[in-house]
Order: C-alpha cells, then sequence, then structure tokens
C-alpha cells in the first residue's frame, strides 16, 4: 500500500511507533541481560543437582525466547528480519563458499580474502544471502570463465567491508548504481530485478551502505559496523594488577550483575547508577580507570552526551559502549579507544570484552583476570 500524500503525519507516527519500539527493547534487554548472566552463574553450581540444573535450564529458555522476541522488536524499523551480532565471517560463510566452488565451472575460479580477527556486526543469515546473491550475480556475468574475488577487510571507524568484484562485462554503463538497486530492475534477461534491491534492503538494516560499481568488472562493496577480536595469547592470560572498571546502567538488576561478575573475577570496579551519578563523583584530578563500561542508552543525559561532558573536564579513557542495538555501533563509530558489547552478554562475553579493550589500548595492561 502506497503513502497517502494527504496524510502528512504518518511518517512522523511511524518513526515515533519506531523509537517507542526501541525504547521499550532497551529496557527488556537490560533484564534479558541480567536474567541469563545470573542463569549461567547459578548453572555453575548445578551440576551435582539435576533438579536445579533442570530449573535454571527452564530459565535460560525462557530467556532466550525473550531475546528472540525483543530483536523482532528492536528490529521494528527495519522490518524485524535483522538480528545482527558479532560474528567470524569467514565461519558463518565457510560452508557457503565452498559449495559455491564446486558449483563454478571449470574454466572460473573464486579467491577468498580476510583480514585476520576481522568481526562484523551482521545477521548470519541475512550476511549468507547478501554474498550468495552477490557471488550468483558475479557467476552469471563472469561466464564462460573468469574470476570472482570475495575480499573482507577491517577499514578504519569501525567499518568492515566485503567486497566482491569480477573479472566480467560489468554493469551497464546506461544503469546508474541508484537505479541497479531498483526493484525490478535487471540486468540479466531471465532476472527478476529484485536482488540487489534486496541486498541493498538487508545492508542498510545493519546501518550500512552498500556500493556498486565498475572496476575492470562489477565491483559490490558492502559496509558493516565491525571491530577486530584480537586472539587470545599468553601474555593477556597473565597475572597483572587488577583492571579498575567504571560502569555506567540505569537498571539496577543488570548493574547489579556487572559488578558481581566482574568484582568475582578481580577487576576493581565502581559503579554508577546514571549519568548524572557518575559526572557528579567525577573530578578532573580523579584518577580514570582503564575501562569505562558505558550504556548508549540513559535516561536524561545519554551515554554519547555524557562521555563528551566528562571529556570537557579532561577525562580521558577507553570506552566500552552497551547497547541492545547494534546500529548504535555504526552512529557511534567505535573510534580511537572503544569499542561496542551487544546486549544482551554473557560474564564470558564482558570480561573479555574489557580486557581485549584495555589490551588495545594499553600493552601493559594486556594481563588481566579470566
Amino acid at each position: 500500500m502506497s503513502e497517502s500524500p494527504s496524510d502528512p503525519q504518518a511518517p512522523e507516527s511511524l518513526g515515533e511507533l519506531d523509537q517507542f519500539a526501541r525504547v521499550i527493547a532497551h529496557d527488556f534487554n537490560n533484564l534479558l541481560c541480567s536474567i541469563l548472566g545470573n542463569a549461567e552463574l547459578l548453572g555453575r553450581g548445578a551440576d551435582g543437582d539435576p533438579k536445579r540444573l533442570r530449573r535454571v535450564n527452564s530459565i535460560r529458555k525462557a530467556a532466550a525466547r525473550g531475546v528472540e522476541l525483543t530483536r523482532k522488536l528492536s528490529g521494528f524499523g527495519a522490518g524485524g528480519a535483522i538480528h545482527p551480532e558479532l560474528i567470524d565471517p569467514l565461519k558463518v560463510l565457510e560452508a557457503d563458499l565452498q559449495r559455491f566452488r564446486e558449483s563454478l565451472p571449470g574454466t572460473m575460479q573464486l579467491r577468498v580474502e580476510v583480514t585476520p580477527d576481522t568481526r562484523l556486526f551482521a545477521d548470519p543469515a541475512a550476511l549468507q544471502q547478501i554474498v550468495a546473491e552477490l557471488l550468483c550475480n558475479a557467476r552469471e556475468f563472469s561466464k564462460p570463465s573468469g574470476q570472482i574475488h570475495l575480499k573482507i577487510t577491517l577499514e578504519k571507524a569501525g567499518k568492515g567491508c566485503l567486497r566482491i568484484a569480477d573479472t566480467g562485462s560489468g554493469f551497464p554503463p546506461n544503469l546508474r548504481p541508484e537505479d541497479l538497486t531498483k526493484a525490478f530492475v535487471t540486468t540479466g534477461k531471465a532476472g527478476r530485478g529484485i536482488g540487489l534491491a534486496a541486498v541493498q534492503a538487508r545492508v542498510l538494516a545493519h546501518g550500512g551502505r552498500l556500493d556498486l560499481f565498475n572496476q575492470g568488472g562489477a565491483v559490490a562493496e558492502c559496509l558493516f559496523p565491525a571491530q577486530r577480536s584480537p586472539a587470545e595469547s599468553p601474555a593477556m592470560l597473565a597475572t597483572q594488577d587488577p583492571l579498575s572498571v567504571w560502569v555506567a546502567e540505569d537498571e539496577p538488576a543488570l548493574l547489579e550483575f556487572i559488578v558481581d561478575v566482574l568484582e568475582s573475577k578481580g577487576f576493581q570496579v565502581l559503579a554508577y547508577s546514571g549519568s548524572e551519578d557518575l559526572l557528579a563523583a567525577y573530578e578532573p584530578d580523579t584518577q580514570p580507570p582503564d575501562v569505562l563500561l558505558l550504556d548508549v542508552v540513559l535516561p536524561g543525559r545519554s551515554g554519547p552526551d555524557l562521555l563528551q561532558a566528562l571529556q570537557k573536564r579532561g577525562f580521558d579513557a577507553p570506552v566500552l559502549w552497551s547497547s541492545g542495538f547494534t546500529a548504535d555501533a555504526a552512529e557511534l563509530g567505535l573510534q580511537g579507544q572503544s569499542a561496542f558489547l551487544q546486549k544482551p552478554y554473557t560474564p564470558a562475553d564482558l570480561c573479555l570484552a574489557i580486557r581485549s579493550l584495555a589490551a588495545k589500548s594499553s600493552p601493559a595492561k594486556s594481563g588481566q583476570p579470566d
């Protein structure tokens, strides 16, 4: 159904409904993060008690169902179809790439190149669909012989680039890039004209961007939110002085869970119940933490606004952003000493993210509690 030009309030109403869905999903993500994390901690001590373990597993299943529902709610603006998470793209695509290689004629070749430790914030199924569509296009328009090059690199400002290039004839010169992504526009007789339109919709739903151009053949570049995931090394597990971590979180149950987890692992923790609480306690001569765990969405002064106010007072420390909305990672940019942790997360996810950011920001602080 097309939008009625006589109803100027429609886009605003939809935007307000989308914002309402995000606010509700944010609150549920906080609760689910606490529930899942505490269930995991309880499960560790339930091995000798089948009844207790059964109850813990029941909590996990119920919380997992809640995660699914919350992701649908938080994805309202994108049609509820995209559920991004931090993934290793090579592992997600490995089986698909092997099957694609087997589909190629002997005169064609697929070359794959992925920057080590690159992690994309992407929906695994959507990423598979995007790559499958682009690879099939490259194969069809490179026949009977040619090469296809799939490359995934970590760009600056928290972006990962998925690039698929072929040695075919390229995109038709009479079509502009914006024409190629229109529904029912096709460059082949057998095409339905929805492939590139669907690819662009999925990429945009991740907070990314799709670029199409010719460079010796057709090239498609998809930008996704991304970060580097440093491999565990003996140095990271060495015994050093404990990390100091500040936490700003407005959900009491989640704040309590975070403090319990971090203190149990030997971290030195200062907890703040919101933006104003932390801002009131901070003085310019205060020793900054090794890592600040900061929720993107906070009542009153938001996480980014809080950081800006702190920086005006001389605050300079690595920031681990946390949110249930992966699109926030793209908006933040993740420049400099920062990283992103999606809610809900497990105790292991939390500890690894903190010590990985600390190791990246200060090699002297690489040895942390496990």
